[in-house]
C-alpha cells in the first residue's frame, strides 16, 4: 500500500487469537499513535468488516477470542491506510486456522461503511514493489482489471494475479 509518506511499501501482517471476548488490538504498529485518523479508521474498518461478515460462518466462535494484529513495515516506508483488506483476510485466516497463500500481497481498502474502495496507487508501482519483494501472488479488487489489462506484459507475466469482489 501507499504509506502516509507517499511511498509504495510492502507490509507483513500477522494475526493471533487468544481466548477472550472479541476484542481487537494492534502491536508493533510503529507510529500508529501518531498516525493520521484515516490509518486508524482503516484498521478499525477491517475489524468491523470481519465481525460483520464472520457472523454466519463462525457465529458461535467469533466472540470466543481476542484478536491481535502484529504489523511489520518491511521497508520502513511508514504506516498506510491501504492495509484493511489484507487485515480482513488475515483475520479470517486466523479464525479458520488456515494459513494464507505464501508469497501473497493483498491490495485494497475497506472503509467504515463496509464498502470496498478502488486501489488508488498506480498498478505499475504496485507490481514493481511486489516483484522487488519477491512475492509471487497479488490479490487485487475486481475493479482494477481495466488498469491491469493496460500493464506491460513483462510485468503481468512475473506475478500471478487473483481478482476479488469480496476478500473472503
Amino acid at each position: 500500500g501507499r504509506s502516509t509518506k507517499d511511498f509504495v511499501g510492502i507490509y507483513r501482517l500477522e494475526n493471533k487469537l487468544i481466548s477472550g471476548t472479541g476484542l481487537f488490538s494492534s502491536k508493533n504498529v510503529e507510529g500508529l499513535s501518531r498516525a493520521p485518523k484515516r490509518v486508524k479508521d482503516s484498521i478499525n474498518a477491517a475489524f468491523n468488516y470481519f465481525l460483520e461478515n464472520a457472523k454466519e460462518p463462525f457465529s458461535r466462535h467469533i466472540n470466543a477470542y481476542d484478536y491481535t494484529m502484529y504489523f511489520n513495515d518491511l521497508q520502513n516506508k511508514g504506516v498506510s491506510d491501504e492495509l484493511s483488506v489484507a487485515e480482513v483476510v488475515g483475520l479470517f485466516s486466523a479464525l479458520s486456522n488456515k494459513p494464507t497463500m505464501p508469497s501473497l500481497v493483498i491490495c485494497g481498502r475497506v472503509v467504515m461503511s463496509g464498502s470496498m474502495m478502488p486501489v488508488t496507487t498506480e498498478l505499475e508501482d504496485i507490481f514493481v514493489a511486489v516483484i522487488n519483494s519477491g512475492a509471487k501472488h497479488l490479490m487485487l479488487p475486481a475493479d482494477s482489471r481495466p488498469a491491469y489489462d493496460k500493464l506491460k506484459k513483462d510485468l503481468k507475466n512475473r506475478v500471478e494475479v487473483i481478482f476479488y469482489s469480496t476478500p473472503f
